[in-house]
C-alpha cells in the first residue's frame, strides 16, 4: 500500500531539486563564463536562463512550469559548455 505522507515528500523534494538544478546551471554558467545560448525553449541570456518565448527567468516560473522545462536544461548546459570549449 503506497504512503502517501512519503511520497508527498518527495514531490515537494522535487520542486526544491529542480529549482535548485536551473540555479547551480546558471552559477556555473557565469562562472565559465559561458555565452548566449539557445536550446528548445529555454535559452541563456544576460546570465539567466530563460523561457524563450517570452523571455521570463525559469527560477520565476511556476513549478509546473519549471518541472515541464527542467528536461531540456541538460541540453542547454551541455551546448553552452561545448560552445566554450570548442568555439
Amino acid at each position: 500500500m503506497p504512503n502517501y505522507a512519503t511520497i508527498a515528500g518527495q514531490l515537494t523534494a522535487e520542486s526544491v531539486d529542480i529549482l535548485s538544478a536551473f540555479a547551480d546551471a546558471r552559477t556555473e554558467l557565469i562562472t565559465q563564463g559561458a555565452g548566449d545560448t539557445y536550446f528548445l525553449e529555454i535559452n541563456y541570456t544576460s546570465s539567466r536562463i530563460k523561457r524563450t518565448f517570452d523571455d521570463v527567468e525559469v527560477i520565476s516560473l511556476s513549478d509546473a512550469e519549471q518541472l515541464r522545462l527542467y528536461p531540456q536544461l541538460g541540453g542547454l548546459f551541455n551546448l553552452a559548455m561545448r560552445n566554450l570549449l570548442y568555439p
